[in-house]
């Protein structure tokens, strides 16, 4: 699936958009690593609609006004000296100036620019601004600025959410034949490793299935072939992201840490928890309605009195198969679901099998 295509990727986009067809100059802002094409993708859109696009280039280092004069191909009238204001009279009214690839060292001069061209626009009619769109590129929050009349900035900050990347992983998975309860444990595991970067979600997609139940190893081995040595725990390089409203660390970063593999662990095991745990239940549930027969009610058990069978736990129930002689295939599937359920409830990840196994008793109960 096209990664602007996503919900929180197409909102961003709305968003921007929406200024522009407003009046307002743009700024969106981006993190050093993790997003790609905004310019390009925002320039196609544009001119599906009937904009004008004076120019769209890449950041080249020179001072900005001269770089929009040659990109929009704007001629010097020998009478006037180049400035802001005669910027703004030489680009068509209406017309749009994208400028992309703006890198830290280079923002202050941009920035000057920009405040200096907001104040310019702001005695012109919405409908006649000549905008500009800057896209920098890992320059900090706190460098940025602040919404002026006639200015809107836009930071890429909580855009990529769970369900963006689990869309992603999902579409890719669609046609590789799996069951569907397989693909959703896959892309909820794929997803709370990789958090917001949909790359590292592509690139973990390629490895073999039974990798990502060793997930340190896996991100070792997709750092290694990534090359990424820029990331530090800050939103500018892109190492540090609000994700579904919290701040987390890329598991790039968490590699380089002493506690590294129990915290890469601990991202298995809520990807687990929040897939499987509810298949624990169905299959407790299930196994529950084959013991009914056998148990008499109400049942005693450690002081407490159930009504109904259906209200065991499946340690509990576990025990009274075992206690009663039940069906061999009650005690082992009680006996393997407390092992599961204990392992989870003590926030540790089920090994590839034991995975498998619990999906395989959710399509054949009776496996």
């Amino acid at each position: 699936m096209d990664f602007w295509r996503l919900p929180g990727p197409h909102n961003y986009l709305e968003r921007v958009l929406k200024a522009l067809r407003d009046g307002f100059s743009v700024i969106g802002a981006l993190p050093g690593y993790g997003v790609c094409g905004l310019g390009s993708v925002l320039h196609d859109r544009l001119v599906d609609d009937g904009w004008i696009v004076a120019a769209k280039f890449f950041d080249g280092g020179e001072n900005p006004l001269d770089q929009i004069y040659r990109a929009a191909d704007i001629v010097d009238d020998d009478a006037t000296r180049r400035s802001v204001s005669a910027l703004r009279k030489g680009l068509e009214p209406g017309s749009l100036t994208i400028v992309e690839g703006v890198r830290g060292n280079r923002w202050p001069g941009w920035k000057d620019f920009l405040g200096e061209y907001e104040a310019a626009s702001r005695g012109v009619s919405r409908s006649d601004r000549p905008l500009i769109l800057v896209i920098p590129e890992g320059v900090p929050v706190a460098s940025l600025g602040r919404d002026c009349a006639a200015l809107r900035i836009f930071l890429w900050k909580n855009v990529v959410g769970e369900f963006d990347v689990m869309l992603f992983v999902m579409d890719s998975l669609s046609n590789s034949g799996k069951k569907r309860t397989r693909q959703r444990l896959m892309a909820r595991i794929i997803s709370r490793l990789s958090l917001w970067d949909v790359e590292l979600a592509g690139r973990l997609l390629e490895l073999e299935e039974w990798l990502l139940f060793d997930p340190f190893v896996a991100l070792k081995e997709v750092a290694a072939q990534s090359e990424v040595n820029t990331l530090a725990r800050n939103w500018e390089s892109g190492g540090l992201m609000a994700f579904d409203d919290v701040e987390m660390d890329h598991s790039f970063l968490l590699l380089q840490q002493s506690t590294a593999a129990e915290m890469i662990r601990r991202r298995l095991w809520e990807a687990q928890a929040s897939e499987l745990l509810p298949f624990l239940e169905a299959r407790r549930q299930y196994w529950s309605q084959q013991a009914r027969p056998f148990l008499r009610t109400p049942i005693q058990l450690d002081g407490q009195s159930f009504q109904d069978v259906d209200e065991l736990e499946i340690g509990q129930l576990a025990h009274l198969a075992r206690i009663h002689g039940l069906r061999v295939s009650i005690k082992q599937a009680a006996d393997t679901l407390r092992g599961y359920r204990n392992k989870l409830a003590h926030l540790e990840p089920l090994n590839y099998a034991e995975a498998l196994d619990l999906l395989a008793g959710i399509e054949n109960p009776d496996y």
